[in-house]
């Protein structure tokens, strides 16, 4: 089996540093190859990473652990194991077209005046110091969403936090307190769009009639309720990512252009999700390489590829990102607002790499 040299750079921690281009780089020449330390296959050439993410038998959790252990018999877990970016086969076939759906029948026009009207329920400062900064960027893909599932203004602060308690439990790598503060968030969230299926918004209603029309193992209200929470998890930091490095590439270029602009580059450059994970279900042979059943890859979707048309930012095949356009609005709507807030006249506040193990997102400080 072939191991991972000691100059070759670690996958996972090129995500948080201020510039892996080179790691990327250095990483597709290799192709692909097995990281003894982290245990793992890491899948770095932008073919390998294609045909991967196309690949059946390349699974999205491991087949022994279909819902994290430390997630087991909780809420959390419950959620977990009906969200359809966790299911593979019939059952995520049949959620990955309720959602689709569901997203697709809100027209964009509706998506942009809700991101507007959000951003502005947002009191931010003159100049605007960090903490507000990274604040409006968390909380607007997750709140465009809420008011689209018809939750009230009065929520919306508190849902801010309990999403992001929720993503940081549910995501690689969380802490034991992580993981016990986002099973209590998951707990109030389920609560919360329980009692939301009673006065849906039009998101919300839409995903319920979708969700009505599936074959799926139990009541479709139960996956509602879970794939409501699961749009949260899709857009949270991943939205979050892109408006904050949008604003750091328009800073860059001396905030000439657009920001629909500054969007595309950061797509198409270091996206905000920097690598994703598969198990092989069987034995299989990836580009020439043997794998095991169970064995994990890590596929980098930050590589280079070879021009536009190769971008995985969104990911690729069965698992590609439904929400891809609302991203972009969301993102490019936010930038907008912080623009004519002023943010152009001001130096961007200063900023560190959010910790994670696959996510690119600039938090702004003091």
């Amino acid at each position: 089996m072939l191991t991972t040299p000691p100059t070759l750079p670690d996958a996972i921690a090129a995500a948080t540093k201020d510039d892996p281009r080179a790691d990327y780089q250095t990483l597709s020449v290799q192709g692909m190859v097995f990281d003894q330390e982290r245990r793992c296959w890491v899948a770095a050439a932008n073919a390998i990473v294609r045909s991967a993410l196309h690949c059946p038998a390349l699974m999205v959790r491991p087949p022994h652990e279909p819902v994290p252990a430390a997630l087991s018999a909780t809420v959390a877990g419950e959620i977990f194991a009906r969200l359809v970016r966790m299911n593979d086969g019939p059952v995520h076939l049949a959620l990955k077209t309720a959602v689709q759906q569901a997203l697709d029948s809100i027209p964009q026009a509706t998506v942009y005046q809700a991101s507007r009207d959000i951003a502005g329920w947002f009191a931010l400062p003159q100049p605007l110091d960090g903490a507000s900064l990274t604040r409006f960027n968390d909380g607007l893909p997750i709140l465009v969403l809420a008011k689209l599932f018809g939750i009230a203004a009065p929520h919306w602060a508190e849902l801010i936090d309990d999403v992001l308690a929720f993503v940081r439990c549910v995501a690689p790598g969380g802490s034991a307190e992580e993981i016990s503060v986002g099973m209590a968030a998951a707990a109030r969230l389920s609560s919360r769009m329980q009692c939301q299926l009673d006065a849906p918004g039009p998101l919300l209603q839409a995903l319920c009639q979708a969700m009505a029309k599936q074959d799926l193992p139990d009541t479709a209200r139960q996956w509602t309720v879970a794939n409501a929470i699961g749009l949260w998890f899709q857009a949270a930091e991943g939205t979050t990512g892109l408006i904050g490095q949008g604003l750091l590439q328009g800073q860059a270029g001396g905030w000439q252009g657009s920001a629909a602009a500054w969007i595309s580059h950061v797509l198409g450059d270091l996206p905000p999700i920097q690598n994703t994970r598969r198990f092989a279900s069987c034995p299989i042979s990836l580009a020439g390489y043997a794998l095991q059943a169970g064995d994990p890859v890590l596929l980098l979707l930050a590589g280079p590829a070879a021009d536009a048309a190769q971008n995985l930012a969104f990911g690729a095949g069965a698992h590609a990102c439904p929400g891809a356009t609302w991203a972009r609005l969301i993102a490019m709507t936010g930038i907008e607002h912080l623009l004519a807030h002023g943010l152009s006249d001001q130096p961007l506040p200063r900023h560190t790499w959010r910790r994670s193990a696959n996510v690119r997102l600039p938090e702004f400080t003091a």
